[in-house]
């Protein structure tokens, strides 16, 4: 696998290494931040941020959740039955997973990436991540950008793009992990 540095310095490391020194904790393959993506949702849903359309009361949104959580669920490998554009096996494959307990077992550097202005995914589920994995004996970087939401984009457009940036940071640390 290579890595390109904004430098054009390369390094050459065998996926051993990568998963012995590097951990993605959250917004790639390891939803949500805190101790569930159902909790995401939940919390997102009791906001008003996800489910508006379904009750302006909040724990009528949060009810309509579990409702479709319990749906899942019954039938976890359906692949024609949907809750917000994704089949139930999708939901039941990760919405049960728990980032906070996976990432405490883990032996590698954990770097947490977290916009502020995410609409997918909690920021207070990233807070509640690093804390734990604190409380655990872990060291994880938190690198919580302000005003960034799920793709690290921003609102104001006048602003660049926060992927090219935030990659570059998750690269130049992972170099520079102890190995």
């Amino acid at each position: 696998m290579t890595w390109r540095v904004e430098k054009k310095q390369t390094e050459m490391l065998s996926r051993r290494e990568f998963k012995r020194h590097a951990v993605p904790a959250t917004n790639s393959r390891q939803p949500g931040g805190g101790p569930s993506f159902l909790f995401d949702i939940l919390s997102l849903a009791r906001s008003g941020i996800y489910l508006g359309e379904v009750s302006a009361q909040p724990e009528e949104r949060v009810q309509f959740v579990l409702e479709e959580w319990r749906k899942i669920e019954a039938d976890p490998t359906s692949t024609t039955k949907h809750f917000f554009g994704h089949s139930y096996r999708y939901w039941s494959s990760f919405l049960p997973s728990s980032p906070m307990q996976w990432l405490e077992t883990v032996d590698a550097k954990i770097y947490i990436a977290q916009g502020t202005a995410d609409q997918a995914v909690d920021p207070a589920s990233a807070d509640m991540l690093y804390g734990h994995l604190l409380a655990h004996g872990k060291q994880p970087v938190y690198d919580r950008v302000e005003g960034a939401d799920h793709s690290f984009g921003f609102a104001d457009r006048s602003k660049p793009h926060g992927w090219p940036a935030l990659h570059g940071r998750i690269v130049a640390w992972f170099l520079d992990a102890p190995k």
